[in-house]
């Protein structure tokens, strides 16, 4: 979709999901972030074409750390949405 998903670091976003815009690889902008679940060390950002139909279509990140996992609404770069939220234990 000519962005690419960057995660942790420590340059803003509480160290969340970054979107580069990179359809001009030669000059890479920053196109939105979302740190509303803080540091994520895992994304798989896909074009969802499940049977919600409320996010058919709609570009979805699947995000975790270390006791959540994290979907986020990424269509609209410069305004992400947080679609759920799950905890899970640590062992």
């Amino acid at each position: 979709a000519g962005y690419a998903f960057l995660l942790g670091g420590t340059n803003g976003c509480s160290g969340g999901l970054h979107m580069v815009d990179i359809r001009n690889p030669t000059s890479p902008t920053q196109a939105g972030c979302y740190g509303g679940d803080g540091y994520a060390h895992d994304c798989h950002c896909v074009v969802y074409r499940g049977p919600d139909t409320k996010y058919f279509g709609r570009e979805m990140c699947f995000c975790c750390n270390e006791d959540t996992v994290s979907i986020v609404d990424v269509t609209q770069k410069s305004n992400p949405i947080l679609v759920s939220r799950t905890s899970y234990a640590q062992t």
